[in-house]
């Protein structure tokens, strides 16, 4: 292949995307006129009416989140949400937008918690294939993309029947027996109501010190974050931590089956759940529950 590699910064052309664009996170609503695209993991973080922050791109636009390594590609007006939403223009005598984009998905940018990223996106080096070549692997990879999103939505909707059953089955039960009214609502007249702290224990964890190298350096204990926990089963984290961590710190190892909530988090992350496929710690935000 006669590729040829450019730095990352030497693929970018000048995108005026100061301040007067950006809002901030309490200004965004649930619904309105502009779309807000901010560096989160929703693609769409909210809605803004305010048209002099609508920035028009002049072509297919890369966001990348600085605080969460996430991209995006955007095609179209929006609102910029503030703090850490990165907007470039690549340049398009060199690249196809599209497979630009693709190809900082396959970049490996390691997390350094919520500090900023740009300083290693900044050294990593892109690939120039042929324009024709660029938008042949961006149409295989759209097409990809966009039976991946067939999936999420059949998935939504599974998950969504999976919810209503829930609700039917844990207020009516199966036997169609006479129901009675409780400080948790409606259940059936046989069932009992009993607090979670007397049937299992409730646990949290901790973290340790982000000043510390060592507690975090070529650690290999895996330790679960709040936006971790989704509805699955647990079996990989994105960080770990040192024995050194885990003993001067309330970082607290679950075993492998272990029911965890999480506690804090934005938008619908608390409330959630999921079950260890490993055994792991957890940090002060996660609650573990072992009956």
């Amino acid at each position: 292949m006669n590729w040829t590699l450019y730095n990352f910064e030497d693929t970018l052309v000048d995108c005026d995307t100061g301040k007067k664009y950006q809002i901030k996170s309490s200004e965004i609503l649930s619904t309105g006129k502009f779309p807000v695209i901010d560096q989160g993991q929703r693609f769409i973080a909210g809605y803004s009416n305010d048209e002099t922050k609508l920035f028009k791109p002049k072509q297919g636009t890369v966001i990348f989140g600085d605080h969460t390594r996430i991209f995006k590609f955007v095609d179209f007006p929006f609102v910029i949400g503030a703090d850490g939403t990165k907007v470039f223009y690549p340049n398009t005598d060199l690249f196809d937008p599209k497979f630009f984009f693709y190809y900082c998905l396959f970049l490996d940018i390691p997390s350094k918690g919520y500090n900023r990223h740009y300083t290693l996106l900044r050294e990593k080096m892109i690939p120039k294939p042929s324009i024709a070549e660029q938008q042949n692997i961006s149409h295989i990879l759209s097409l990809i993309q966009a039976a991946i999103q067939k999936q999420k939505q059949i998935i939504n909707i599974t998950r969504e029947l999976k919810n209503s059953l829930m609700k039917k089955l844990f207020t009516k039960g199966i036997n169609n027996e006479p129901l009675k009214e409780t400080e948790i609502g409606i259940i059936p007249e046989s069932w009992e109501v009993v607090k979670l702290g007397d049937v299992a224990d409730v646990l949290s964890g901790g973290t340790p010190s982000r000043t510390q190298p060592t507690y975090w350096k070529n650690g290999t204990i895996p330790w679960v974050k709040t936006g971790e926990i989704n509805y699955s089963q647990i079996t990989y984290t994105e960080e770990k931590i040192t024995e050194l961590g885990y003993n001067n710190s309330s970082a607290r190892l679950c075993k492998k089956g272990t029911l965890l909530m999480a506690m804090y988090g934005q938008g619908v992350t608390r409330g959630r759940v999921a079950t260890l496929g490993i055994d792991a710690t957890i940090n002060q935000a996660c609650a573990a529950i072992i009956p």
